[in-house]
């Protein structure tokens, strides 16, 4: 059938039938003739625009009653149609009895096919569309049948027809109408749905495309390509690399991200082993900074590097976020484009992952909470989503807002000043948190965003010692903590919200107060602190707390790969069970696991800490 159908297109493009009717329409003047010649000659060469249209009125002013004011008439409503002009399309053909067999008659039914597409009565337009491709000898007016047949045939939903008469459009097409002709082919095959394409793909093997033209090969390949790119299908990817359409993609932009998401893990399903993932942002250095910290703590807990005879059978897998929402090189969607937060969750999954570690700031949260619960993938975010889930995510941090509003109220407490000026230091998260912060007891600076690399030189401190400022808040790095305070003036006081602690590597503050939050626990860092020479920073502690209690959790997780989708969800189930009845000595709480609160209940406290 196939194969039948693109025969079918082939001979439509090259011509009409041997019963082909010409029916020649004579003007009754010299002049009306030379006219209508002119206007003949527009409609096939010139745009279909409020111009041609213009041309056509005065013809049908001056004469009337010519014999060829009928075909005029039908010309136009073919060019107002083109111009979207649907009623005034609709009056010509009113004007216009049903003509006898011939040319007149073949645009008569023409336009009335098109104004019945426009009306979405497409298999109406199209049961008068099909007979007539092939036996228009008129070369403009075959131009539009072959269009409006391919068109009509996607509305209809029968879009493997469609495909064979986009590919006769574009083989019968003037050439200087060509390029417009390819665009809008593109345009509606990104209507044809990823299926229909697919089977296309299959026509077109071998030697000679299955008799499609290279040019409908390249744009199929296109549309194919976006359709995976947009939905992240890998296997469409590697299909589509496989065939002989991956030809037309060498070389591209789109081939490359096409094959890098070939070669991915996404969308592969999978439970290997005991395996837990964790997703690492690098859109910012603060973000950066906080990963690889939380990395340290992940490979601590599972103590990477193991010895072989201390070896669980649980690993760790990891994958970075870029968190880009550019659209692919495609063109497609910024969602699902490789480098997304989802798309890395994916390839963490594929991996074999029955838990996921991510979502640092309080929008990856959002994003991968909502992602483990679609997927049923058990998923510990490090930062607290707005709005957290109830059966696969799990909340192991703090909302940074409830640790700035502990620092405004020690602060105002403790500065002894009236509406003192304080400077607000912060990271990109901290900086959003201090925008939501409001007191009457302070008068805050615009933030200032500490950022690498960290420098005195970069600190405004010039500024701050010109409008008196001797408090300050800090929700930033732990790098930044260390270049600020050995800065701050004598006297000063400075509050370091829970992210901005840097561990005990030495809080060298000069001759300035420092006080922090911290979490109500009683960890001991005696291991750590041997292999690393210091306690650790917050985010080492919570992307401890997040692996110790995920290990325990699929501590009884059987020791293979399956990837059976019954035995996946099985597996994924006994990680979130695990995780609920999981309990360990925490860092960041005094709580020891989850419980039924799908998050970790943690008091913080304001303590000195010189």
């Amino acid at each position: 059938m196939k194969r039948a159908i693109v025969l079918f297109a082939l001979s439509i493009a090259c011509g009409g039938s041997a019963n082909e009717r010409v029916v020649a329409t004579l003007s009754t003047s010299p002049q009306a003739g030379a006219a209508f010649a002119d206007l003949r000659a527009g409609f096939e060469h010139d745009p279909h625009d409020a111009k041609l249209a213009a041309k056509f009125r005065r013809f049908l002013h001056t004469y009337p009653s010519d014999r060829t004011t009928p075909l005029a008439r039908l010309e136009l409503g073919h060019v107002l149609l083109d111009q979207k002009d649907v009623e005034g399309a609709r009056a010509e053909l009113a004007q216009v009895p049903e003509p006898p067999l011939g040319n007149e008659h073949d645009f008569w039914l023409a336009l009335r096919a098109r104004l019945l597409r426009a009306d979405k009565q497409s298999d109406a337009a199209l049961a008068i569309l099909q007979p007539l491709v092939g036996t228009v000898v008129d070369t403009p007016l075959r131009t539009t049948l072959l269009e409006e047949v391919a068109v009509a045939s996607i509305d209809a939903k029968r879009s493997l027809e469609a495909v064979a008469y986009l590919d006769g459009w574009l083989r019968s097409v003037p050439a200087h109408e060509h390029k417009a002709a390819h665009e809008r082919v593109r345009d509606q095959l990104q209507r044809v749905a990823p299926n229909v394409l697919a089977e296309t793909m299959l026509a077109m093997q071998g030697e000679g495309g299955g008799g499609y033209s290279p040019e409908l090969q390249r744009l199929v390949a296109e549309a194919l390509a976006k359709h995976a790119l947009d939905a992240q299908d890998t296997q469409l990817a590697q299909r589509l690399i496989a065939s002989s359409l991956g030809k037309y993609l060498t070389g591209s932009a789109t081939g490359q991200d096409l094959r890098d998401l070939a070669t991915s893990l996404r969308g592969a399903h999978a439970v290997t082993a005991r395996t837990v993932g964790l997703v690492l942002p690098t859109q910012t250095a603060e973000l950066r900074d906080a990963a690889a910290d939380a990395a340290r703590g992940a490979a601590f807990a599972l103590g990477l590097p193991r010895a072989h005879d201390t070896d669980d059978a649980t690993r760790l897998v990891t994958r970075a976020d870029s968190g880009t929402f550019a659209p692919s090189a495609s063109g497609g969607p910024a969602t699902g484009s490789p480098g997304t937060l989802e798309a890395s969750l994916e390839e963490v999954a594929g991996a074999g992952a029955a838990i996921i570690v991510a979502g640092f700031d309080e929008t990856d949260a959002e994003r991968a909470c909502a992602w483990g619960e679609k997927n049923k993938l058990v998923v510990i975010t490090l930062a607290a989503p707005t709005t957290p889930g109830h059966d696969f995510c799990f909340v192991a941090g703090e909302t940074r807002d409830i640790s700035v509003t502990l620092l405004v109220a020690e602060l105002a407490k403790r500065s002894g000043k009236r509406h003192p000026k304080v400077a607000t230091v912060a990271g990109e998260m901290g900086e959003a948190a201090f925008a939501r912060t409001r007191s009457d007891a302070l008068d805050f600076l615009p933030p200032f965003r500490c950022e690498p690399p960290y420098s005195r030189s970069r600190l405004p401190l010039a500024d701050w010692e010109k409008q008196g400022v001797r408090d300050f808040l800090v929700s930033s790095s732990a790098g930044c903590v260390r270049t600020l305070l050995p800065a701050l003036p004598q006297g000063a006081i400075a509050g370091l919200s829970l992210e901005s602690t840097p561990g005990s590597e030495g809080i060298r503050a000069a001759g300035a107060h420092v006080f922090a939050v911290e979490p109500v626990a009683s960890p001991q860092f005696g291991d750590y602190e041997q292999k690393f020479g210091g306690a650790p920073d917050y985010w080492t502690s919570l992307g401890r707390d997040a692996v110790a209690l995920a290990q325990l959790a699929e501590a009884n997780l059987p020791l293979d790969t399956t990837t059976r989708a019954s035995e996946i969800a099985r597996r994924r189930e006994m990680a979130r069970n695990g995780l609920l009845a999981a309990k360990a000595t925490l860092w960041t709480t005094d709580a020891t696991g989850f419980a039924e609160r799908h998050g970790l209940s943690r008091t913080l406290r304001v303590v000195d800490l010189r």
